[in-house]
């Protein structure tokens, strides 16, 4: 990121950290918007314009709402993850190390409204077969109808993600690989 840069962390994977960690040590001082725990651990690299949503920058209002992630693995996921930890331990050692480091906060959606009244939601990986109906209700009402929602879909949650995207209406949907490396 670059000094006039507005980060938006929605994760703490080392994939949505380390970027905005290594620009913060280099001297850059970057506007981060995320929850508390990751702008605590953001601060220890240097200075950076932290902030918590609900904010308005640059005449953007951006607010945010935390889920509850699907587990890390489960099923055939967990099998996955078994079969590649063991053909290539020296990278799952790496990524078990990198993750044990990361802040520990619940992943977020995101609103954008635009000056213009336009709204983009970024739901993030927040749509799964474990989603909670209260959740859903609330964050249907609060950020349903967006002209533009970009969701993610977690292996095998296929279906699961189609039937509850419908309750947040008629937008375009962008879907997005929210989950590799």
């Amino acid at each position: 990121p670059e000094s006039d840069d507005v980060v938006i962390i929605t994760r703490t994977w080392p994939e949505h950290l380390d970027a905005t960690a290594d620009a913060i040590e280099a001297g850059v001082r970057p506007t981060v918007i995320a929850e508390p725990e990751v702008l605590s651990w953001l601060s220890r690299r240097g200075e950076l314009n932290a902030h918590r949503a609900p904010v308005s920058l640059d005449g953007l209002a951006i607010e945010t709402l935390a889920y509850t992630p699907i587990p890390y693995a489960a099923g055939a996921e967990a099998f996955r993850k078994v079969r590649s930890a063991v053909l290539r331990p020296d990278r799952a050692a790496r990524r078990l190390a990198r993750r044990a480091r990361a802040p520990k906060a619940d992943p977020v959606i995101v609103q954008v409204t635009l000056p213009d009244g336009g709204r983009l939601v970024h739901l993030n990986l927040s749509l799964h077969s474990g989603t909670p109906d209260a959740w859903l209700d609330d964050a249907a009402a609060r950020f349903g109808g967006a002209d533009w929602i970009i969701v993610g879909i977690d292996h095998g949650e296929d279906d699961a993600v189609l039937a509850r995207l419908a309750r947040f209406g008629e937008g375009r949907v962008l879907f997005s690989d929210l989950i590799n490396d």
